[in-house]
């Protein structure tokens, strides 16, 4: 009996997990955002299932991942994601005294230097960060080296 049960603990488990997988990855062919939504609330009824069948099994339940109150949340404040070839946001006004953070978020390279050479990055590979303290007010324009269409603006107030 409990052997019969570990296996459907397991088989719960694994379909679970597969779901949030095909899930996170965009899996769900052509109508991707309702398969997405249908496919996490599978995953997140499944996992409170194999939490209560593993608690009647004696073992204690695992948290689910929206449960945990510690999971690092992303600062975006005084930060430029580079996305799909694009600097989000495309301007950002900060005070003297900040610094900004450019986090390179595509799977290309890519640079961020200021038009007047005020700051220049290097090349960031995918999650490389750059991070300038703008101590002048003013409005910086910068680019691309690699992608000189990619442009953005950082005004200091």
């Amino acid at each position: 009996m409990i052997d019969h049960l570990k296996g459907k603990l397991l088989l719960v488990t694994v379909t679970s997990l597969l779901s949030l997988f095909l899930a996170a990855c965009g899996q769900g062919g052509a109508d991707s955002n309702s398969s997405s939504e249908t496919q996490s609330t599978t995953a997140s009824n499944a996992l409170t299932n194999s939490n209560t069948n593993m608690s009647k099994m004696g073992m204690p339940a695992k948290p689910s991942p929206a449960a945990g109150k510690d999971l690092p949340t992303p600062s975006t404040a005084n930060q430029v994601m580079v996305e799909n070839f694009s600097f989000q946001p495309g301007t950002l006004t900060v005070k003297v005294g900040t610094t900004v953070t450019w986090v390179n978020h595509d799977d290309e390279p890519h640079t961020v230097n200021e038009n007047n050479k005020t700051f220049k990055s290097g090349t960031l590979d995918t999650d490389a960060k750059f991070s300038y303290k703008f101590t002048s007010p003013g409005t910086y324009s910068y680019f691309c080296s690699l992608h000189p269409r990619m442009t953005g603006q950082i005004i200091v107030k």
